[in-house]
């Protein structure tokens, strides 16, 4: 059996495990986006909604950073049941409930590159459109061709509102195929 968790890394670098709750993005501690804005800070958030602890920022002011630039906010570690080589791995955003991206959102995601609390990462260094009809609507995260019982992928994501309302119920998906 395989599992997976998700950690959320602060501006201190240190890696909290999202067990509960969920990803939050905001303008300011707490506050909406504006629709064609892109999200000023990250946090892991209660499932009620209110904001915790602040992630590592893949923005500056209302724009995208660089891949490369940005300090990676997700690390994802998967275990495989025995050492495995991930061979093909994609992060994907949908709405719970449907096999569709999310309305109303552009989701862009990044597979940051270089090292974090000494595991390497190793980055397209270019961001994929994660929601709507353009682009591929999901990451494909360079493989993993050393066999390891365990593997780390570093995302970044960054999200920007279309359409005005409230933007719930929504869920990352990161699938590995392994030997």
């Amino acid at each position: 059996m395989s599992t997976f968790t998700w950690y959320g890394i602060d501006e201190g670098g240190r890696a909290t495990a999202l067990t509960t709750g969920s990803l939050g993005f905001y303008s300011s501690a707490g506050s909406r986006i504006t629709v064609g804005a892109w999200n000023a800070r990250t946090y892991l958030s209660t499932v009620s909604g209110s904001a915790v602890t602040e992630l590592r920022n893949t923005t500056s002011g209302s724009t995208p950073l660089p891949v490369g630039v940005f300090a990676v906010p997700l690390r994802i570690k998967f275990v495989g049941p025995v050492s495995v080589v991930a061979s093909a791995v994609t992060l994907r955003a949908f709405a719970l409930g449907e096999i569709d991206p999310p309305d109303g959102l552009r989701i862009l995601a990044a597979e940051a590159s270089g090292s974090y609390s000494g595991v390497a990462a190793s980055g397209s260094n270019s961001w994929s459109l994660l929601s709507g009809s353009l682009g591929s609507c999901a990451l494909d995260i360079a493989p993993r061709w050393s066999a390891a019982a365990t593997h780390y992928f570093h995302v970044g994501v960054t999200v920007s509102p279309t359409a005005v309302g409230k933007h719930i119920g929504n869920a990352l998906q990161l699938t590995v195929e392994y030997y």
